[in-house]
């Protein structure tokens, strides 16, 4: 039968890096002693740390007007292999990081792959009424319609003002920007 977490041995288990899970702790002095997360777990923290570890230097490379860089950071850490991946929020934050980083560099053919993983991740994970999620369709909908695709920037212009209206109200900010960016890209189709 499992114990009840004490206090410390809770908070040495707050699942804070990328979800992960801890070991049953044990009482220090015990013969039988282990340690608190297992290798797996330890694993997954240190790919964690090091994931947000690159997505900060990257923020702080695009911040400082060094694009290349920043380009070069995200695409290798993106590139790792499927376990290297500590949680799916990483995952996404970067792959929307990179999304942006070709947005604003004026390449939206290479942000909408991009943002499209980072709206599948983020809708599957957090929920589709996410803000977040509203962010990235309205960055996909601009790059699309950047892109000529009238189109796709109506539907992923469309999703992002349902969102918006869903969390905001039609008299928010983030829905008035949308509604811009959709008379712009698309017009009165």
């Amino acid at each position: 039968m499992r114990r009840p977490l004490t206090a410390p041995a809770a908070i040495l288990c707050l699942p804070l890096l990328a979800g992960v899970l801890c070991a049953e702790p044990v009482e220090s002095g015990s013969k039988n002693q282990r340690p608190i997360l297992s290798a797996a777990s330890e694993q997954r923290a240190e790919a964690a740390i090091e994931w947000r570890a690159t997505l900060v230097e990257a923020n702080l490379a695009l911040a400082g007007g060094a694009h290349d860089r920043a380009e070069g950071l995200l695409v290798k850490l993106l590139a790792r292999p499927d376990a290297a991946h500590p949680s799916g929020l990483l995952r996404a934050r970067a792959s929307d990081e990179l999304a942006d980083l070709y947005r604003i560099t004026d390449r939206p053919a290479l942000a909408i792959p991009h943002y499209r993983n980072s709206i599948e991740s983020l809708s599957r994970l957090l929920g589709p009424d996410q803000p977040r999620v509203a962010v990235s369709l309205h960055n996909l909908g601009v790059c699309q319609g950047r892109a000529g695709d009238r189109a796709g920037a109506r539907k992923s212009l469309d999703a992002a003002l349902e969102v918006w209206r869903r969390n905001d109200g039609e008299q928010s900010e983030n829905y008035a920007n949308t509604v811009r960016a959709l008379q712009r890209f698309v017009g009165d189709d």
